[in-house]
């Protein structure tokens, strides 16, 4: 995106937090960073950062020495490893809490891997001795910050290599935007039912267990005051989301979506969608194929097909699709 295009949309930026070191911030133990370039040359075109390091916040000097998760009797603790009687694990759990009122601003967060203060899944845990376990952990920041908000779309930056990890926490990160944008405007029973009516394909791909539960949650929508309605829906819809369904699962979504257009296409755009489909879900084409032929057939449909999020949960510019 030129620095034009970007200036125009500044406005509309979605914020997301990220480790400090991803944006090339000289920050690490070390006194290095590490620069994510997928980060900073193609999220920060939609993506406003709210970077920080918490290893520095909790007044930790550049360079320092080196931390460990280590499981002791009171738990996995981060610890010094020079100096192991140097416990930095309540500092890291209280400045996530103390930042919970910005955190709760966010709709994503990228966090830096292996990191005993940022690292968000599977972290190497020691035995006091010095010995590596196979007890894996959290970074203790991040941790807390998981705890407080189990719906927000977290990832870490080393796994946004993975094509379909990428584009999964992208679709999370959009999505919750939308959706925080309606729940944090008071809405109607009617709006929330709206809402998922417009995701019902994406969180059929991701999650077929989730898709019935919140179908069955919203059925009953009358059954709850708005507020424990909208609590319940989020839970569910973020939940789903986070799981990756593959071929199996978009392949699923895209034939519910091809049975919705069968009335309006002839019997030669139904055979090469279904053909496409089928490429699809053998592994001969990506993602982006057969979307693109559903978008180009969605002129003919209704405003409920026309809204689907499947069609679009993330910028064309961004490519995702074109991967998985």
């Amino acid at each position: 995106m030129n620095e034009e295009k970007k200036s125009q949309t500044a406005q509309s930026l979605i914020p997301v937090g990220i480790s400090r070191c991803l944006l090339g911030e000289e920050v690490r133990y070390n006194g290095g960073h590490k620069l994510s370039k997928f980060c900073r040359d193609q999220l920060s075109s939609w993506f406003e950062y709210v970077d920080t390091c918490p290893e520095v916040e909790i007044g930790l000097p550049i360079p320092r020495e080196a931390m460990r998760l280590v499981n002791t009797e009171k738990g996995i603790r981060v610890l010094e490893i020079k100096d192991p009687s140097k416990d930095y694990t309540e500092a890291l759990t209280q400045l996530a809490e103390g930042k919970e009122a910005s955190i709760d601003k966010l709709r994503g967060f990228i966090f830096m891997q292996n990191s005993p203060s940022c690292g968000a899944f599977r972290v190497k845990t020691y035995h006091p001795n010095g010995n590596s376990e196979n007890t894996l952990g959290k970074g203790a920041f991040a941790q807390r910050v998981l705890e407080l908000f189990p719906n927000l779309p977290v990832e870490e930056a080393g796994r946004l290599t993975d094509a379909a990890l990428r584009e999964n926490f992208v679709t999370r990160v959009f999505l919750y935007q939308e959706w925080r944008h309606l729940k944090d405007s008071n809405p109607s029973r009617d709006q929330i039912i709206k809402f998922h009516s417009n995701q019902k394909y994406l969180l059929m791909a991701k999650s077929q267990r989730h898709y019935k539960l919140a179908g069955k949650l919203l059925a009953r929508a009358g059954n709850y005051s708005v507020p424990i309605l909208a609590s319940r829906y989020e839970m569910i819809l973020m939940d789903g989301m986070k799981r990756l369904g593959g071929r199996k699962g978009n392949t699923n979504a895209l034939q519910h979506m091809q049975g919705y257009l069968k009335k309006v296409l002839s019997s030669e755009e139904k055979a090469d969608l279904t053909n496409l489909i089928e490429s699809y879900r053998l592994g001969e084409v990506p993602l982006i194929a057969p979307l693109t032929l559903l978008r180009h057939y969605s002129r003919k449909a209704s405003g409920y097909y026309q809204s689907q999020r499947i069609l679009e949960p993330h910028p064309k510019e961004l490519g995702l699709y074109n991967s998985i």
